[in-house]
């Protein structure tokens, strides 16, 4: 079998799968991380690593526009399936890719739920991709090497925010 790029061999998924495991954001949390990062409806938020979609769900209500990023085939399709039985396919896409490969670009909110290890390559892409005034919201892990202009503890661990125009090295 041929593979247009690295980020389609099994290999690659396999390892995306043990440097970004899947983890559910609880709803409130997402309520919060939206709060935080002061979303308005119309806004677009991506989400890198959108897992079973909850928080574009949770999004989509809000009145945000979602586009989702998993590259793991099973959480992408339960994820596509949840979104229809909610009848929210009109206002989510979800692309079975590598986030890394995502354009940041028109993001008005970037959603980030991963490990450290892999939050230094998002660091950099939202340095560098996101737009003047777009907020980057991380739960549970900071990005590593920024000064968060706000954090919000929950039950559930910190959200960290930082507005990529403002990062500020540590």
């Amino acid at each position: 079998m041929e593979y247009s790029s690295l980020h389609e061999t099994p290999f690659f998924r396999n390892l995306a799968r043990l440097e970004a495991p899947f983890a559910r954001t609880p709803p409130d949390v997402v309520v919060e991380a939206l709060r935080l990062a002061e979303a308005r409806p119309g806004e677009l938020l991506i989400d890198l690593g959108s897992g079973d979609g909850v928080v574009l769900m949770v999004a989509s209500r809000m009145g945000l526009r979602c586009i989702g990023y998993e590259v793991d085939e099973r959480l992408y399709r339960l994820s596509r399936a949840l979104v229809e039985a909610e009848g929210l396919e009109g206002l989510i896409t979800i692309y079975n890719e590598d986030f890394m490969e995502a354009d940041l670009s028109e993001a008005d909110i970037v959603y980030a739920y991963l490990t450290p290890t892999v939050l230094g390559a998002v660091e950099e892409k939202v340095s560098s991709e996101c737009r003047e005034g777009a907020r980057v919201v991380c739960f549970r892990y900071p990005l590593p090497n920024m000064e968060p202009l706000a954090t919000r503890p929950t039950p559930y661990g910190p959200i960290y925010l930082y507005v990529p125009q403002a990062l500020r090295l540590k």
